[in-house]
């Protein structure tokens, strides 16, 4: 804003009335100029100091005001007590068409406390495979709890030969948590037939996800009735145990370690040279279970299936969790056996058990 400030001479000061209001006007004109910049300055000001203001707002659009939204500078409530969305990653072949199952898990969702754990029991109890696939459903996604927890012991202990079916599609899916809940349940209840079904799964299925998840019900195979088929895979000479396959089947015999699953491991690793023949050193050394004892025990002494100074130091090994008399019986003597690592790891085992039960 520009004003032009002027006062007309009149060719003489004979009128000194009209001076004084033509002077009395040009003071007033310079106070209105001078006005007049310092709003301009103060307006400047003000933009400069504001730019983020102007750049956020869309091109033709006019910035109301510089404060951000409300939802923005409001704290938001804790969510602790805020239900936890169900994250519906089964695929939809897999999910409850039950519409009890259904009305069960929008009860879920609304629900807090101790009312969550009763809409999971009320699921459960409908013991068949749209109650499971209600409980991988609501349970997906939710946060380690106490809640998480619970269910997933209940998933560890169905029933599931008549679902396994549907457990071995949706175990691929859930997260980790729930898959050793199912590779739990489904792999305490194995048998034969079961462990061909895997081995096929195993072979047959690209999908890497599939496969890793088909090995951890594997590893859970811990049981009498999976034993023949498991030492077959390990006894299969024209795989190693660097085969995810048959590492996972030895591990399982390791684990359920009766008496013919310890001599199928001795004569894989007999068999065995380098890493192969490490991992399986380190797992017949790590055998602890009550049904291996006397296997090792034969093992330790040496027979037709542990010739070797390397077999025989594994089954020693494993031999100091068994601190009993009979086992301080058996091994004595080998400290005089000819082959000194023989003799190094009966020593061993004869001072351990010693410090734990005396001479």
């Amino acid at each position: 804003m520009k004003l032009e400030l002027s006062v007309p001479f009149l060719g003489g000061f004979n009128n000194v009335s009209n001076m004084q209001s033509k002077v009395r006007a040009g003071a007033l004109a310079l106070t209105l100029l001078l006005a007049s910049c310092s709003e301009e300055k103060s307006g400047s000001t003000k933009q400069e100091t504001e730019p983020k203001a102007e750049l956020s707002s869309a091109p033709g659009t006019t910035q109301k005001s510089s404060v951000p939204p409300l939802e923005v500078v409001v704290q938001r409530p804790s969510t602790s007590d805020q239900p936890k969305i169900v994250s519906r990653r089964l695929p939809p072949e897999l999910s409850p068409k039950d519409p009890r199952i259904q009305s069960l898990l929008k009860r879920f969702a609304n629900a807090r406390g101790e009312d969550r754990e009763r809409v999971v029991n009320e699921i459960l109890l409908n013991d068949t495979v749209e109650g499971v696939a209600g409980a991988l459903e609501l349970s997906q996604g939710l946060p380690p709890s106490e809640l998480k927890t619970i269910i997933c012991q209940k998933l560890s202990g169905i029933e599931t030969r008549e679902k396994r079916d549907f457990l071995m599609g949706a175990i691929a899916y859930v997260d980790s948590d729930l898959q050793r809940a199912l590779a739990h349940a489904l792999g305490a209840q194995a048998d034969a037939e079961f462990i061909g079904v895997l081995i096929d799964r195993y072979d047959n299925q690209p999908n890497e996800d599939v496969r890793a998840s088909t090995l951890m019900v594997l590893r859970e195979a811990v049981v009498p009735e999976a034993t023949e088929m498991l030492t077959a895979i390990v006894n299969d000479p024209t795989n190693g145990v660097s085969e995810p396959l048959v590492r996972a089947a030895s591990e399982t015999l390791a684990k359920s370690a009766t008496t013919p699953g310890v001599a199928a491991l001795i004569r894989k690793l007999e068999a065995s040279a380098g890493n192969d023949q490490q991992v399986l050193s380190d797992l017949v050394a790590g055998i602890s279970s009550p049904a291996a004892h006397s296997g090792l025990l034969f093992s330790a002494k040496g027979n037709k299936e542990s010739k070797s100074a390397v077999a025989r130091v594994a089954a020693l090994k494993a031999l100091s969790n068994y601190p009993t008399m009979e086992t301080l019986q058996v091994v004595r003597p080998l400290m005089a056996d000819p082959d000194s690592q023989v003799q190094a790891a009966a020593r061993d085992v004869v001072n351990k058990i010693e410090r734990i039960i005396g001479r």
